[in-house]
């Protein structure tokens, strides 16, 4: 009994340092962020599992979990975004990607235990890897993203320490015949490393390379629409924008890209139907009351664009743009008492900018008249 309590006091020992810094650590994230989980609940598309319930939450953070691990193990499959909907929700238990991923956790739970006097330091490097990622796992509670490569970087350190050991162990004292099979292991993830590090020549780059890995997720689409609609390819950012709204119908990005695009070919009705689209969906964004508002009134439909532009006033009521469309509307209309008063609201903003100033100017020379 006595040896089972010293035993077990020297085991407190020398966990009890690491238990500190991790009590540390979740302190210095509260004094630096404010709160240890996220003080407003992300937007779906970034993380959905802040939008499901537990046991849906828990699973598919156990199946992040073992994309986790293959991609430490075999980093082949290397992406900026794994938003919605590259990840699944897993909805079952029976979802093949649960049930292998709890298969492979629990054989090398047994396999560790099993190993933990011969191999203690494989055991300490997966309880490592577990402190180190249950704050940004989804399993403690939501965060910010379903999953991103960047959570890696410290729970990495228990893979170096498992494969530093291991190698140690497997080579002796002296690499001798195996040198050659460690050097051709390095050499592949150098040379993985060097290829990654292409993709991150321009966002051109990037985010097409990312939409080829991530064709799942909705923002990938969209940034990809984005890089070549700046490209000049219409084509391939229409596609692509469509592709997003196919994935996520309620990605209002993806709906005002679609919108800009039209403007750039020239199509102004399909430019109103997508803002207008944008405006239903994500009412809160006031571009495209901006955008849609100057269209209507290129179009010649003055009553509209009004409306329009005092939607978005209801929202913030001091803008200065959908004050300025507010007065051109009703210039438009022939109430030029009206427009001043909307100019003068939108001239008294003390921050206004010198372009929206001048535009400002312009538009008040144009309601006096000659």
């Amino acid at each position: 009994m006595w040896i089972e309590r010293a035993h077990l006091l020297t085991v407190v020992r020398r966990v009890l340092p690491y238990v500190a810094l991790g009590v540390a650590f979740v302190a210095l994230r509260w004094l630096a962020v404010g709160a240890i989980t996220l003080a407003e609940q992300p937007p779906f598309i970034d993380n959905p599992l802040a939008h499901v319930g537990l046991l849906a939450r828990l699973a598919t953070a156990l199946v992040v979990l073992g994309d986790y691990g293959s991609v430490l193990a075999v980093p082949l499959r290397l992406s900026a975004d794994d938003s919605f909907n590259q990840v699944p929700v897993v909805h079952s238990l029976a979802d093949p990607r649960l049930v292998g991923t709890t298969a492979v956790i629990l054989a090398l739970a047994l396999a560790l235990g099993a190993a933990r006097r011969r191999m203690p330091v494989l055991p300490f490097a997966a309880l490592f890897f577990v402190f180190a990622i249950a704050l940004t796992s989804n399993v403690c509670f939501p965060i910010g993203t379903i999953k991103a490569e960047r959570m890696l970087y410290l729970p990495s350190f228990s893979w170096c320490l498992a494969c530093g050991w291991l190698l140690r162990r497997w080579t002796g004292r002296v690499l001798g015949e195996r040198a050659l099979v460690v050097a051709l292991v390095l050499l592949g993830l150098a040379a993985r490393t060097w290829v990654r590090n292409a993709d991150w020549r321009d966002g051109y780059t990037l985010f097409t390379k990312t939409v080829a890995t991530s064709p799942g997720s909705a923002r990938a689409h969209a940034n990809a629409a984005a890089v070549h609609g700046a490209a000049g390819d219409l084509d391939f950012a229409s596609d692509h924008f469509r592709a997003a709204l196919e994935i996520y119908p309620e990605f209002g990005p993806a709906l005002i890209g679609l919108a800009q695009v039209a403007e750039l070919r020239g199509a102004r009705q399909d430019a109103i139907h997508w803002y207008s689209e944008a405006i239903r969906l994500d009412p809160v964004n006031l571009d495209p009351y901006v955008r849609l508002g100057e269209l209507l009134l290129q179009a010649g439909d003055a009553r509209r664009a009004e409306e329009i532009y005092h939607a978005g006033l209801t929202r913030v009521p001091n803008h200065p743009l959908l004050l300025l469309g507010v007065a051109s509307s009703l210039a438009l209309q022939g109430d030029r008492s009206r427009a001043n008063d909307f100019l003068a609201r939108a001239e008294a903003n003390p921050a206004l900018p010198p372009d929206i100033a001048r535009r400002a100017q312009v538009l008040r020379r144009e309601i006096q008249g000659p």
